[in-house]
């Protein structure tokens, strides 16, 4: 895969397959989580992973840019051929926003868990109006400077089900010094101001969208509406998987990569 050195996230190359892939990972995460892939899909692909701004090893995040906006330049600057992408939660949406914009460079789309709030709107209004008052309450917290409290509340959520207590002190400061990046991020997952939502019958590759049985409603509502619309798109649930399925079921959740694989 031909990159552009000069993008300013810092990127992994994680696999030495003969298929190139971009994977995204989800908001307060990190490029280097798509290691547990690895084993499963064998030798597959060569993968290509940013940190996102304010994550891992890239700089930090202005606290005022789309992030969207930031992950969608950085990749569109570093893909010059086609890839498969893979992606998780907020980067599972900007993959489809790649998808959409760049088609000629997506090869297939697997995707966990798109946190496309707009899906849900008009399919279930109760509970997008419970998740967008969550989310809301997250940002309150974080712009009254309460950044620990914002990200206990939204890892209650979103996170892998581990007790804020019992993370590593580094762990927690970690979480809530990358909170902004939520707030950051809200023009893309709740206000859908590029209208990733009204273009997805527009998206062509063949796409799995994937979501874990015991995730927050929404996602089900989510990626439900997502499949339905998308016209090569297949929908798969992951049992006793939540909201970090992609990481914490890597060898099922590869299966579905290989099988989409196999479609394109």
């Amino acid at each position: 895969m031909a990159l552009d050195d000069g993008a300013p996230l810092h990127w992994r190359s994680l696999g030495q397959g003969p298929k190139n892939a971009l994977a995204l990972h989800c908001s307060l995460g990190h490029g280097g989580t798509w290691r547990a892939l690895l084993p499963a899909l064998g030798d597959d692909l060569t993968i290509e992973a940013p940190d996102m701004p304010g994550h891992g090893r890239s700089p930090a995040y202005d606290g005022v840019s789309s992030t969207g906006e930031l992950v969608l330049s950085a990749v569109l600057q570093k893909i010059t051929e086609p890839v498969h992408v893979i992606g998780h939660s907020f980067g599972a949406l900007c993959g489809l926003r790649v998808a959409q914009l760049r088609p000629d460079l997506v090869s297939s789309l697997t995707l966990y868990e798109p946190v496309l709030y707009a899906a849900c709107r008009d399919r279930n209004r109760a509970v997008f109006d419970q998740d967008v008052r969550r989310i809301e309450e997250v940002n309150d917290l974080a712009r009254q400077g309460q950044s620990t409290a914002a990200a206990k509340l939204f890892l209650s959520d979103w996170g892998d089900g581990q007790a804020w207590d019992a993370l590593p002190d580094k762990a927690r400061d970690g979480f809530a010094a990358r909170i902004p990046f939520i707030a950051g991020s809200h023009d893309y997952v709740v206000r859908d101001v590029p209208d990733i939502f009204g273009k997805l019958e527009s998206i062509s590759a063949p796409s799995t969208i994937v979501f874990g049985e015991r995730s927050p409603r929404i996602m089900r509502e989510v990626c439900s509406e997502v499949a339905e619309r998308i016209p090569v798109a297949q929908l798969v649930a992951l049992p006793e998987a939540d909201h970090m399925g992609a990481i914490s079921h890597p060898e099922i959740f590869a299966t579905h990569i290989k099988r989409t694989l196999d479609r394109a």
